[in-house]
């Protein structure tokens, strides 16, 4: 059933770290398309753990320990014509989340996903 539903394995293996820090060969049938990790790249801006990026100059002007004085900032930048605080900058952009998670992923196959829901996929490491 799964190869009628994708094209693709069967099977999807996955290299996992486990107890005291042995790697080891993960084995599930496949739920998702063979692209998927293509996919992801381009879906970053869906994952449910980001932190929503912003460039106000609410979130990026001077920093607390400022008091809203531009010139007892430490760390002061120039950012789009307006000084900014280093120390909220680097707090605002470059965080990218360790996790990803998607609400109704549209990588994962019809099929997929009744063998997610089910734990049907985990039989072969069983």
């Amino acid at each position: 059933m799964i190869k009628l539903d994708s094209k693709g394995a069967i099977i999807y293996k996955s290299r996992r770290v486990g107890a005291k820090y042995r790697i080891f060969d993960l084995y599930k049938f496949r739920t998702m398309r063979t692209d998927a990790d293509r996919l992801l790249s381009k879906m970053s801006d869906l994952n449910m753990y980001n932190q929503t990026k912003t460039t106000t100059e609410d979130n990026l002007g001077l920093c607390s320990s400022c008091g809203g004085i531009k010139d007892h900032c430490r760390n002061q930048l120039f950012k789009e014509g307006m000084m900014i605080c280093e120390k909220n900058y680097l707090q605002t952009i470059g965080k990218e989340a360790a996790f990803k998670k998607f609400q109704n992923d549209p990588r994962v196959t019809k099929l997929g996903s009744f063998l997610r829901n089910s734990s049907l996929d985990e039989l072969p490491q069983l």
